[in-house]
């Protein structure tokens, strides 16, 4: 592993790049975080001494000069989950990959890794109870995983510049998550869909993974040398065993001592959903991930390249994350079950 000078990290104020900034800060690795606002910025990563702000815009190159100069390896997390279509997609997480790629290659030749964090969504969901893998086709389903797989594409004329490392998390949870927040909201309140699957399988399948563990992944992933991880090495990142969607809303009810109650839904209709309205504009494009059974990913890879395992439990991780939800106030601290 390389002792990293200074590190990039863009998108460091969402959940993810917040957490990755301060495990760098805690390992005592210089870092430097991109954002939009510099007011925004302190509030959320005020609190972490000696980190350094560069004001700028993926969608505007000439700002990515001073970000980038001096700094040895990138983490690059900046993106949109969301757009109003396809094409807000591409220019949020296509475009803007290939914009940092040129000027990085324009400005620092020293690189020592460029780290895109891409998606599960960009390799597809699984056919069947066995988890994809790095050799399989990728197969997105929806607007959001085609322009993460268009980002990851945008890296290849670069990968003889400098190394580079993709990384395809499933889904991430922990706190100060708002994304997660929605499915755990609704079962506070009592109630969850319990989408069933498909004929002959009985249960909807989903690769998890802890914010923290997923954050020194990408660490991990940044200081790796060339006879680690050599140029171009694609990665998916797993917590410790796929979970069960009805799980993850038992569990909030225990945690609240709250009865929720599971309203029965037909993963055939979501298909059928996605087939009449796939085209209309203006329908979410989330619609196409939910309908699958199965968004199960291997991470043997990375445990044999770079000697990743997660640390955290889902059970445990899920627990962590509601004690935080409700000791900040998303969630309440108690809730009696209904009759």
């Amino acid at each position: 592993m390389k002792k990293l000078e200074k590190i990039l990290v863009t998108g460091a104020t969402g959940f993810i790049g917040t957490r990755v900034c301060e495990l760098l800060i805690e390992k005592g690795i210089p870092t430097r975080a991109l954002v939009r606002s510099r007011e925004k910025a302190k509030k959320l990563l005020g609190h972490l001494p000696n980190i350094e702000l560069a004001v700028g815009s993926l969608e505007d190159p000439s700002s990515l000069t001073q970000a980038l100069a001096g700094v040895d390896a990138v983490i690059h997390l900046a993106g949109a989950i969301q757009a109003k279509n396809e094409k807000g997609y591409q220019t949020a997480n296509a475009q803007g990959t290939d914009n940092l790629l040129k000027a990085a290659a324009a400005q620092n030749a020293r690189l020592h890794r460029f780290v895109l964090v891409s998606s599960l969504a960009a390799g597809g969901p699984a056919t069947g109870p066995e988890p994809i893998h790095e050799a399989m086709q990728a197969n997105p389903v929806s607007a959001y995983g085609r322009s993460k797989l268009l980002a990851e594409q945008h890296t290849k004329p670069f990968e003889t510049m400098f190394p580079i490392t993709i990384v395809r998390p499933p889904i991430v949870y922990g706190p100060r998550d708002a994304a997660f927040f929605v499915i755990l909201k609704a079962a506070a309140r009592g109630w969850a869909l319990d989408i069933r699957a498909r004929s002959p399988y009985r249960n909807r399948l989903y690769s998890a993974i802890f914010v923290d563990d997923l954050a020194e992944a990408l660490i991990l992933c940044a200081q790796a040398t060339e006879q680690q991880s050599p140029s171009g090495a694609v990665y998916y990142v797993q917590g410790d065993e796929p979970v069960p969607m009805t799980s993850i809303t038992r569990q909030v009810g225990a945690v609240l001592q709250r009865r929720v109650r599971h309203i029965p839904l037909r993963s055939s209709w979501l298909q059928s959903a996605r087939t009449l309205l796939g085209k209309v504009p203006g329908v979410p494009d989330k619609i196409h991930e939910v309908a699958p059974d199965f968004w199960i990913c291997s991470g043997e890879k990375i445990k044999r390249d770079l000697g990743f395992e997660p640390k955290m439990k889902w059970k445990e991780g899920l627990r962590h994350t509601l004690s935080w939800y409700q000791e900040s106030g998303w969630l309440p601290r108690e809730v009696k079950s209904r009759p």
